[in-house]
């Protein structure tokens, strides 16, 4: 059963329940109203749980079972690409759409959580949320090479997952992009992650920390990201990086978060 639900935004989103029993939805300027065709089912929930380390002083996720999450697929086969009468089942059971999200499945954070084994360390459930973001039905496209318009509109998207969850009671949301084999990625097809927290990271918690001394991203960017509108993107120096080498975007005024980014 599909369901198109109106939205009093400049875009639309059909929510697709999955065979398997995972929501796929599916952001757009248009309505989409495709029938779906065969999809890839195998919903894996459960089996991670939090751990407190004592050294560090925060929460981590350990998932055992992401081991066994799909890796380099060869022959062809994507499974983040649109569907095909006759082809090989995909996540996406359409054979176009624009920008599509659906639950992960093999999520280290999900709302079906278990309890860990006992253990003789603090634990607590994996509660959350974890979704797979694709950005297109390209497989060769990046972020770099998408038209304006789908780059708005993947905003958009993302904007109102992390609106989404927040509401739901996440405590962070962190949408994302691994791309590469080198960060980990396993797949090339162009997509982006959400993982909805129960629980503010301990990275992300430091720069909740900073903020208030008055130190910005937007101020520690490097000079040559100045005057290219409301946002700039650069390499920050390494008091304002996350990772090494990983690029900042900031806007020009102080926000929330992303649900608040302007439209």
């Amino acid at each position: 059963m599909t369901i198109i639900t109106p939205r009093k935004r400049p875009f639309t989103v059909r929510h697709h329940r999955k065979a398997d029993g995972r929501s796929l939805w599916l952001y757009g300027r248009v309505p989409h109203v495709a029938e779906p065709l065969d999809e890839i089912v195998g919903y894996e929930p459960g089996g991670a749980h939090l751990r407190f380390h004592p050294l560090r002083r925060e929460w981590l996720v350990v998932s055992p079972r992401r081991q066994s999450r799909t890796f380099a697929p060869t022959g062809g086969d994507n499974p983040l690409a649109a569907a095909s009468p006759g082809g090989a089942p995909t996540e996406i059971p359409f054979a176009d759409f624009e920008v599509a999200v659906f639950q992960n499945r093999f999520p280290g954070l999900s709302a079906e959580a278990e309890s860990a084994h006992e253990v003789p360390w603090q634990t607590a459930p994996a509660i959350g949320a974890c979704e797979v973001v694709v950005y297109t039905t390209d497989p060769t496209a990046s972020m770099g090479t998408l038209e304006d318009g789908r780059r708005v509109l993947l905003l958009e998207a993302l904007a109102d997952r992390c609106r989404h969850h927040l509401e739901q009671g996440a405590r962070f949301v962190l949408p994302f992009e691994n791309r590469g084999p080198e960060v980990g990625a396993t797949l090339h097809h162009p997509h982006g992650q959400i993982y909805a927290f129960p629980f503010v990271p301990g990275p992300q918690t430091a720069v909740a920390q900073a903020l208030p001394t008055g130190m910005t991203c937007r101020a520690n960017s490097i000079a040559g990201a100045r005057g290219r509108g409301w946002s700039r993107a650069g390499t920050p120096r390494a008091s304002c990086r996350l990772s090494p080498g990983s690029p900042t975007k900031a806007g020009s005024r102080r926000l929330p978060g992303a649900p608040a980014l302007p439209r």
